[in-house]
């Protein structure tokens, strides 16, 4: 009698970098948004890493630290939280730690080459409102001289897919339009399935 055993495949680990052109974007909320889907649809092992100086998140997180693969951190709902660390600590853990990583940029302008290089996928969350074309081509222009993005997510209700943008040759996506990042539904999925595809 032949006995078979299972392997477990090692999924390739996931490092999303996601920063606006501007405050008040929705970074967060899609860092979130990402994280939850990461853990709870796909069952994987998440580390949420908000790159700031004053987290707003602590008062959500609840109080109790834990050790995640030699990193300090608040677990909330399945996802590891490591607030308000410096680029060098988050450096340091993407290169230390096996799980998959969200990481929350601040300001784009910031010493964040080395973070986007650790990244395997790299988000800029932006809007086309007349007003808030300048912040978009300064952020371009920032990234350009630093390493290609891979996708451009609109901040706005715009319903324009996959269309070409006239500021770059960047593939343009609405944000998802989710009511909670810790309620997922079904109807979310297909949405954040696209922005890590």
């Amino acid at each position: 009698m032949k006995w078979i055993t299972k392997r477990k495949i090692k999924k390739e680990k996931k490092t999303i970098f996601v920063v606006g052109a501007s405050k008040g974007l929705g970074v967060t909320h899609t860092c979130l948004c990402l994280a939850n889907y990461l853990h709870s649809v796909e069952g994987r092992k998440v580390m949420y890493l908000e790159v700031c100086k004053n987290s707003s998140l602590f008062e959500m997180v609840e109080k109790k630290q834990v050790i995640v693969d030699g990193v300090k951190a608040y677990k909330y709902m399945g996802v590891y939280y490591v607030l308000s660390c410096s680029v060098r600590e988050a450096e340091e853990i993407i290169k230390s730690t096996d799980v998959d990583i969200v990481i929350d940029v601040e300001d784009y302008r910031g010493d964040i080459k080395n973070l986007m290089l650790l990244s395997n996928k790299k988000i800029v969350v932006a809007s086309m409102q007349a007003w808030q074309k300048d912040n978009l081509i300064n952020a371009l222009r920032h990234f350009t001289n630093l390493i290609d993005i891979k996708m451009l997510v609109i901040a706005n209700k715009d319903k324009r897919k996959n269309k070409k943008s006239e500021v770059s040759n960047l593939t343009l996506k609405p944000i998802p339009q989710i009511d909670n990042p810790f309620k997922l539904d079904e109807r979310d999925f297909p949405a954040l399935g696209e922005l890590l595809a």
